[in-house]
């Protein structure tokens, strides 16, 4: 029999593959001795939703015929983790170096083959500035922090954050803005404030304060 090419072609029943295809939904295979094929497909992410099924096609017919064979298949795309929120007591009147802040992440949901969820909190000086640490990714939905002051130029504003993770490392973030008023204390009461902070954080071995204070005093002493 001589060698026939055979056409594949990826659709959907629901939606039209072509606008959303990074690769193309067509190719023609020359027939080999197994006849087996490989056709792969990549879609832009902005096609799929989360929490929803998609099925796809894929018809192969020899070249000249009219009719074919074809398979499908159903995939599922995953939410990241949803409904949460950042609470931060206090939200205003906290002081840089001196207020022990609260960070709680509430309300988050996720699939539950996507569970337990992890979080890790954050903070930012602005939208272009760096983001510092304030805990590691862990289970637990509540920790405490230490802050610098926010920028003048922002009514010293900052942005605290929350970034949830499922056990498949899909993440949803939210945030809080802020208000970290400056410390009455000069520079030399603040080094000997924060050196006692540290020793104490070191005693204890916690490695979580250790971070945050070296981090909010670069950010003071800047």
């Amino acid at each position: 029999t001589d060698a026939r090419a055979v056409a594949a072609v990826w659709a959907s029943p629901k939606f039209n593959l072509e606008p959303f295809a990074i690769t193309t939904t067509s190719s023609l295979l020359n027939d080999t001795n197994t006849n087996i094929y490989s056709v792969e497909i990549a879609l832009s992410c902005a096609l799929l939703s989360p929490g929803k099924a998609y099925s796809f096609t894929l018809t192969a017919t020899y070249e000249g015929m009219d009719s074919g064979a074809y398979s499908e298949v159903s995939v599922y795309i995953r939410r990241p983790p949803f409904g949460g929120t950042l609470l931060v007591n206090p939200a205003s009147g906290g002081i840089a170096m001196e207020t022990k802040f609260s960070l709680d992440a509430k309300y988050w949901s996720g699939e539950e083959d996507g569970l337990p969820l992890s979080y890790t909190f954050l903070y930012t000086l602005g939208e272009d500035t760096a983001v510092f640490t304030i805990r590691t990714s862990s289970t637990n939905t509540y920790t405490t922090a230490i802050l610098p002051q926010g920028l003048s130029t922002r009514d010293y504003a900052l942005r605290c954050l929350v970034v949830a993770t499922d056990m498949y490392s899909s993440s949803s973030n939210t945030s809080l803005i802020v208000d970290v008023l400056p410390s009455g204390i000069n520079v030399l009461s603040l080094a000997t404030y924060v050196d006692n902070l540290l020793n104490a954080a070191l005693a204890s071995n916690d490695a979580t304060v250790v971070f945050q204070l070296v981090a909010a005093t670069g950010v003071a002493l800047n």
